[in-house]
């Protein structure tokens, strides 16, 4: 079986995320075998996906060939007011949602650091990462950590 986020993707840092329903994609999308080559290939190609310039349209269906069907994507953070949030999608609530808003304002996320525990065939990888609105911005405008789980 090739390797796909399986079940969480946690975007722990605030703002951008919202929630909606529609239905997952299936796996009919041919996936690049070097997106899933190895865990590092599979979280630098989530980055890779949503990290462009303004005006520059992501590759959404490679987004789709990364997780399976039923993964959850998992937004939490403090509201201005302090108060704690999070937000469930799915990969599609995250493309119909955050794509735009991604592709309007340009956006790129960059691993800082990582930390992976594996068992067997299912790794956990802590991605900790920043976010800034152009290569070139001195400093991000947000830091946070995703939590992947990955079955080989």
């Amino acid at each position: 079986m090739p390797r796909k986020i399986i079940m969480i993707v946690l975007f722990c840092h605030t703002g951008m995320f919202c929630f909606a329903n529609e239905k997952s994609k299936t796996d009919s999308i041919p996936v690049n075998t070097e997106d899933i080559k190895s865990i590092d290939a599979i979280i630098n190609a989530v980055y890779d996906v949503i990290s462009g310039d303004s005006a520059v349209k992501r590759n959404w269906d490679r987004m789709r060939t990364l997780f399976i069907p039923e993964a959850r994507l998992i937004s939490c953070g403090t509201r201005q007011d302090g108060t704690f949030r999070y937000r469930v999608m799915t990969v599609e609530d995250y493309i119909k949602l955050n794509g735009p808003f991604l592709e309007k304002i340009g956006f790129f996320e960059t691993e800082i650091s990582k930390r992976i525990e594996q068992f067997g065939s299912i790794a956990h990888v802590f991605s900790t990462y920043q976010s800034k609105h152009k290569v070139t911005d001195e400093k991000p405008f947000a830091r946070g950590m995703q939590q992947h789980s990955i079955d080989e």
